[in-house]
C-alpha cells in the first residue's frame, strides 16, 4: 500500500504497472486494519496524504478490509516467540497469520520479510 502512494519511494513505478495490471484479471484483495495503522503513520507529516492513502484503503469497493482478531493476535504473538530471531513487526506477524488463515498464497509487497518468512509467494 506504501509503495502505490508516495512517487518519490523507489518502487512507486513497479507498483502503479503492477496494480493497474490486476484490473484485467480478477484477484481478491485484503488488508488489514493492523496494515491501514501502519501506512496511516507513516504519512504522520501530511494530515492530507494520510486522509488520501486512508479513504483509498477504507473506501476502495475492490480491497477487503479484515480485522485482526484477538485469536491472530495470539497467534502473532506465539509466531513472533517461534521467530524471534528474525525480528519481523508484529504487524507483519499478523499478516502472515491471516495470510496462512485465509489460505492467501501470494502477496503484493515489497516488504523483504514476507519473502524471509517462506511461506508465501511475493508480487510483483
Amino acid at each position: 500500500m506504501v509503495v502505490s502512494a508516495p512517487p518519490g519511494d523507489g518502487n512507486h513505478r513497479r507498483a502503479r504497472e503492477f496494480l493497474r495490471s490486476l484490473k484485467t484479471i480478477h484477484v481478491e484483495r485484503f488488508t488489514t486494519n493492523f496494515v491501514f495503522d501502519e501506512t496511516y503513520t507513516w504519512f504522520r507529516g501530511s494530515y492530507e496524504a494520510r486522509r488520501k492513502i486512508g479513504r483509498a484503503i477504507r473506501e476502495n469497493p475492490f480491497l477487503e478490509y479484515v480485522r485482526v482478531t484477538e485469536d491472530d493476535e495470539r497467534a502473532a504473538w506465539e509466531l513472533g516467540g517461534r521467530l524471534r530471531d528474525k525480528g519481523f513487526s508484529f504487524t507483519d506477524l499478523t499478516s502472515f497469520v491471516i495470510a496462512e488463515r485465509l489460505k492467501i498464497r501470494h502477496v503484493f509487497t515489497f516488504d523483504g520479510d514476507f519473502r524471509r518468512y517462506g511461506k508465501f509467494i511475493s508480487l510483483p
